[in-house]
């Protein structure tokens, strides 16, 4: 009988806890879905304009607009692998916390790649940005 109290005990608190989560959850994904721009503006998109700018740069016509197209294929593609990479990154971050392992091995790597692309991607967007206008 006692087995069976602390049993429904832990289900009406489990239960409690899931529908705080799931209705923190939708608020979450509420207020980010209406308040940020797509991935493509977010992250990438200085080298993005970089890049087209300096390949289209006096040309015009069919091949200006080739080269911007493939820029820009290729730039989303780069951004489904880095987003691919730090899923994985979180994941096995993730796994090696509840494997009680050391998981600062697993996060170094995406951190050290996180930084990197920011970096390279602030300095592009500085190094090539057009005079007088701002990117992004």
């Amino acid at each position: 009988m006692k087995w069976i109290k602390n049993t429904l005990r832990k289900i009406d608190s489990t239960k409690e806890e899931f529908i705080f989560n799931y209705y923190l959850c939708g608020t979450i994904i509420l207020i980010t879905h209406e308040s940020t721009p797509p991935a493509h503006a977010q992250f990438l998109q200085g080298a993005e304009n970089a890049l087209v700018n300096l390949a289209t740069n006096g040309q015009q016509g069919d091949t200006a607009n080739a080269m911007s197209s493939l820029i820009k294929i290729l730039m989303n593609i780069l951004r489904l692998l880095y987003g691919i990479y730090m899923m994985y990154g979180v994941l096995s971050t993730w796994q090696s916390i509840q494997r009680d392992e050391n998981w600062s091995k697993a996060a170094t790597p995406p951190i050290f790649l996180l930084i990197a692309v920011t970096i390279c991607d602030q300095i592009l967007t500085q190094l090539f940005k057009p005079s007088g206008k701002t990117t992004g």
